[in-house]
């Protein structure tokens, strides 16, 4: 499973060479895995419009890793 960061810029990184490291977009099931839900599920959220996705088809939809970080952190509630 892919590691999840705080959430940056959104532009990704840049690597010793100068170059830009982008961050690598999560399937469905990849990101429904960090939330403990199905790719269904994950897939849900994003149709409602309740977390953002990237559309690189119409059958191929990915979530940006920062995207997946904020929706946790909007979600998070601290027990009392």
């Amino acid at each position: 499973m892919p590691r999840l960061r705080s959430a940056s810029n959104g532009a990704g990184r840049m690597s010793a060479k100068g170059k830009v490291e982008l961050e690598r977009l999560l399937t469905y099931e990849e990101a429904g895995d960090h939330l403990g839900i199905s790719g269904k599920a994950m897939s849900d959220l994003a149709r409602r419009g309740e977390i953002p996705r990237v559309v690189l088809s119409e059958r191929k939809h990915r979530i940006h890793p920062d995207d997946l970080v904020a929706y946790i952190e909007k979600h998070r509630r601290i027990a009392s």
